[in-house]
């Protein structure tokens, strides 16, 4: 009591009070920083908010942290092992095991338990392969409203999402994860100054998937009060992966571990170096860096405590949701990621002489079609995209509307209705289509080109969130400046009521599925339209993929819209 006591006064004296957070684990030293507009905040990077996941504890469940003696200087984030996309080639090896880290922003340069701010939760994406709490989620623009941020780590790849599809690896770790800081959120937000009863999670991409489970999941409730999933949703085909444990055993074999029983089989995987399971996931992908999601969540029934103990579409057609409100958007281009990687003629010539064997990687339905079916299967949709030509230059556009249609907007247009009638709140929608000036594109980082292709998935973000990796955020011009607004004002007036009132006049999604979908259009003007069939879903909805509605076919569960 005197150490922390004494502590205290240095502190004040020294003028620093406001960055000494006292929580029940320990005390907590955060440094100050500068917003877009100048603006004094508070950042605390890298509090643990779970035991290191590292020796025994590897491929656990998150064990809460323990409290810690003196000060947690709370000046360095770090970013869980993975294989981060990077190039085409297929990636580098980063990261580090014990990252089980969030990190909280303050718009204040002093800390007042009383403030009350709303929180938004942001949870990366990154194909539930890659990525970290800081990787695009930048807190600059942000510092300059009411709001605390929070962006987390959770184990990724290998490390979060092996199952042996027993009890002795159900899977899921990294969702797992995800709810660990979510209950360290909502139990400590409040000596941040911010409001445990005004919780808004976020996610793009794997994130915005990871929202939509934790709207489903039973261990999730009660964590938040509101939900927006960008670009991403628990329907989208690379979310759940099929044959987990043959992958579990491919990756093992790689690293010396043939165990035939799955408790000794983790038990060497526990001994094994990080980097070489690190490695090992190259062995999932088998062109370029596709399929980019070869592990995701399963169905988990065998845990003691499952995150997912039934497949999402049952869970939504049933209704078991949690009730809050909750809002989905897309961008007009969502398929550049990937085909960002495919811009060079060399590789869009590979793809057209090997369609066949690269569409269903790049497109994730090679698990979940029969052989037999495959090739036909892959020549429709050649067909209802670009026709009788040669993939070129000259149709890429028509290549990136086919793969973002197929891995991300069908899929979020079925769920936008099945989970608008599931809930009593309202389901916001909106349709992204602003070409920023100065603001980098995402495609830019995976094409390594200056060249142009349209507003890519995650584009959106980059208008909430400034860039981390720049030590000073550049002026923006007059019109992104706009934008920025705009996408923050519609954030954070939804995180504050539930309803973004920032355009008032914009519709929900209707409680009747076979309504047309109602969004709101984002350009350099705003305007609500409507669709019958968003992202052609009717067709990719009429192939025989083993997904979604087709798995429960023969089960009292309902198939269809």
């Amino acid at each position: 009591m005197l150490y922390l006591l004494l502590l205290l006064v240095f502190a004040f004296a020294n003028g620093e009070e406001s960055l000494l957070v006292k929580i029940p684990d320990g005390l907590i030293e955060g440094y100050l920083s500068s917003s877009y507009k100048g603006r004094s905040y508070a950042e605390f990077r890298g509090i643990p908010y779970a035991k290191a996941p590292i020796g025994n504890l590897r491929f656990e469940d998150p064990v809460s942290v323990e409290p810690w003696e003196g000060k947690w200087i709370a000046n360095q984030s770090t970013e869980c092992t993975q294989v981060m996309h990077y190039t085409p080639e297929g990636g580098v090896s980063l990261g580090q095991e014990d990252c089980l880290h969030v990190n909280v922003y303050v718009p204040s340069n002093k800390i007042n338990s009383n403030s009350n701010y709303d929180v938004i939760v942001h949870i990366h994406g990154g194909a539930f392969m890659f990525g970290s709490g800081d990787m695009y989620a930048g807190e600059k623009y942000l510092m300059d409203t009411n709001v605390v941020l929070v962006t987390l780590n959770y184990r990724v790849g290998v490390f979060g999402f092996l199952s042996t599809e027993d009890e002795n690896l159900p899977g899921n770790i990294g969702m797992k994860d995800q709810v660990m800081a979510l209950k360290w959120i909502k139990n400590n937000i409040k000596y941040f100054g911010g409001n445990p009863d005004s919780i808004t999670i976020t996610g793009l991409s794997a994130g915005g998937a990871s929202v939509h489970f934790h709207l489903l999941s039973p261990l999730s409730r009660g964590l938040f009060s509101k939900a927006i999933s960008s670009s991403g949703s628990s329907l989208n085909a690379w979310t759940i992966q099929e044959h987990a444990i043959e992958k579990t055993r491919k990756v093992a074999a790689a690293v010396g571990c043939n165990q035939k029983c799955t408790k000794e089989l983790v038990k060497c995987l526990k001994t094994r170096n990080a980097a070489q399971l690190n490695e090992a996931t190259r062995l999932l992908r088998t062109f370029m860096f596709n399929p980019f999601s070869p592990i995701g969540l399963v169905v988990d029934s065998a845990s003691k405590n499952p995150f997912m103990p039934k497949h999402p579409y049952e869970i939504l057609v049933k209704g078991e949701v949690y009730d809050v409100p909750y809002m989905i958007s897309a961008t007009v281009d969502e398929g550049l990621y990937p085909a960002a990687d495919f811009a060079s003629e060399t590789i869009l010539e590979k793809i057209n002489k090997d369609w066949d064997e690269v569409a269903p990687l790049i497109m994730h339905y090679s698990e979940v079609i029969s052989k037999e079916q495959m090739n036909e299967v892959s020549q429709k949709i050649r067909d209802f995209y670009i026709g009788d030509t040669d993939i070129n230059k000259e149709n890429y556009y028509q290549l990136i509307q086919m793969i973002g249609d197929r891995i991300f907007v069908a899929d979020l247009d079925l769920t936008a209705r099945l989970h608008s009638k599931a809930i009593k709140s309202d389901l916001y929608f909106y349709h992204f289509n602003y070409s920023a000036e100065e603001v980098p594109s995402v495609a830019l980082l995976f094409s390594g080109s200056t060249e142009t292709y349209g507003v890519c998935h995650g584009d959106d973000l980059m208008l909430i969130f400034s860039d981390t990796h720049s030590p000073t955020t550049a002026k923006l011009t007059e019109a992104d400046e706009k934008m920025v607004q705009t996408m923050i004002g519609i954030w954070i007036s939804f995180a504050h009521t539930g309803k973004p009132q920032f355009v008032p006049d914009w519709t929900p999604v209707s409680k009747n599925t076979d309504d047309a979908l109602d969004y709101l259009f984002i350009q350099d003007s705003i305007e609500m339209k409507k669709s019958e069939d968003f992202g052609f879903r009717s067709f990719w909805h009429s192939l025989p993929f083993e997904e979604n509605a087709n798995l429960f076919k023969t089960k009292n569960v309902k198939t269809e819209l």
